[in-house]
């Protein structure tokens, strides 16, 4: 069956310019791109007067039904990608609760504040989590060439207005997803792959206290898109979920994005982490419990160390304890490392509580570590540095400069948003077009 034709008008764009003799090529191309806008702004202008909507027979105020009163024109201000518009639309108003409608305004869809078209919606927002907002305004104006002048204020609202849009979009998808996983997951799988899961927490200076709070992450990819390029490991496709709302709102997030990458219980999964607890004890045990937990090297191995310097103040003994101990850890040789270090003398009130803290942190995370020259010789992941680099990628560029002050939910905004905008797969673009997020083109079956 043929898909009916829809029905299309010609725009005619048309630029005229005199150009001085003598110009220079940059004073051509600034000429003639200003000529440029005035002619789509005249062409947008006329385009929307063509399409005038009738005349309402409904107050939306009060109900009534029946033809609005006309009350003439009044102008239609709004910010456009190619400079600031002002139309004249109709007013109309209703005989009964004196309610005044502009259906031209509503076909529009303007988005406030500002008002702003979806064009440049879309460009404040992204600008807003790149920047803090002030510069983010300032930024928006010179990459338009003075045509998008909005405030540091609009900007912000613009920004926490699509987070929230996107948050309860999440929200939604994920709740309904955990009601009906099979239909969210890739088409195929990998079965035969491992599925990798970090997570780590940065912290952001808050209005809610002196310690600021943290925002916790998770990265996430199939080990089959860990790609070598020259001896370095690079991840071609990955996902990215945060929140400053604890660690079980990032586990079900982690859990609703990996089901959509095609995981199931008989996937295997790796959670990798620094030894929190928090990682441990919900992400692992109560969201990926099948999974495989893995303690990261380089935390342990400096924890190691710095205890080593709390329990000796002889930097000899400081260098042939820590050395010992840590090629112990190397080797998997964790029962023989715990018996010495729980053996090992010390009076200092300092060193004894090195000493428990080092016991108590290595018991903890038992279940996640065995001998790391093995995994590192079979080219398998030893290391958070991934994740931690997602950290800085996602909080600290953002969130933590100098003299910024966060709200919880001003911080889990800006951080859900460039989640969204770092992890890729065509989804900043299928939010933009009201599509669902946890499915992908081509790839993921729909619900």
């Amino acid at each position: 069956m043929s898909k009916k034709r829809r029905q299309t008008r010609e725009i005619e764009i048309t630029i005229r310019l005199r150009v001085p003799e003598g110009v220079s090529f940059a004073e051509l191309e600034r000429l003639i791109d200003e000529a440029g806008d005035r002619a789509k702004r005249e062409a947008l202008e006329g385009a929307v007067g063509e399409q005038e909507p009738e005349q309402p027979h409904e107050c939306r105020a009060c109900g009534y039904r029946g033809a609005l009163r006309g009350k003439g024109r009044t102008y239609l201000r709004f910010h456009a990608l190619f400079g600031e518009m002002r139309i004249k639309q109709p007013r109309y108003r209703c005989p009964v609760c004196g309610e005044e409608s502009y259906p031209l305004e509503e076909w529009v869809e303007l988005i406030s504040p500002g008002p702003v078209t979806p064009g440049v919606y879309r460009l404040a927002v992204l600008q807003g989590i790149e920047e803090d907002y002030e510069q983010a305004a300032r930024t928006l104006a010179e990459s338009t060439r003075g045509q998008v002048c909005l405030t540091g204020k609009e900007v912000h609202g613009l920004t926490q207005r699509a987070g929230q849009v996107y948050l309860e979009q999440r929200q939604r998808e994920a709740a309904a997803l955990s009601e009906n996983p099979d239909g969210y997951r890739q088409v195929g799988g990998r079965p035969n792959s491992l599925f990798c899961v970090q997570a780590d927490g940065g912290h952001v200076p808050t209005r809610e206290g002196q310690d600021g709070m943290e925002g916790k992450i998770a990265k996430m990819w199939w080990d089959y898109y860990r790609k070598k390029q020259n001896e370095r490991p690079v991840i071609t496709e990955k996902g990215y979920v945060a929140t400053f709302r604890g660690a079980e709102k990032l586990g079900e997030l982690a859990l609703a994005m990996s089901i959509a990458m095609g995981v199931t219980e008989e996937t295997k999964v790796q959670i990798l982490g620094d030894g929190a607890a928090w990682i441990r004890q919900v992400l692992w045990e109560i969201y990926f419990p099948w999974a495989v937990y893995r303690l990261d090297w380089r935390h342990l191995r400096d924890y190691v160390w710095r205890a080593v310097r709390v329990m000796w103040t002889d930097r000899e003994r400081q260098v042939e304890q820590g050395r010992r101990w840590v090629q112990w850890l190397w080797e998997g040789q964790v029962d023989e490392f715990l018996a010495e270090v729980r053996r090992t003398p010390v009076r200092r009130p300092e060193a004894r509580e090195a000493r428990d803290n080092l016991v108590k942190y290595v018991e903890d995370n038992r279940e996640g570590m065995g001998c790391y020259r093995l995994w590192y010789e079979q080219g398998e992941i030893i290391s958070s540095s991934v994740v931690e680099k997602a950290v800085d990628e996602v909080i600290v560029r953002r969130q933590k400069k100098q003299g910024m002050v966060w709200s919880r939910a001003g911080a889990d905004v800006v951080a859900a948003l460039r989640s969204l905008w770092l992890t890729g797969m065509g989804l900043w673009e299928r939010f933009w077009r009201g599509q669902p997020l946890l499915v992908r083109q081509n790839a993921w079956m729909p619900i």
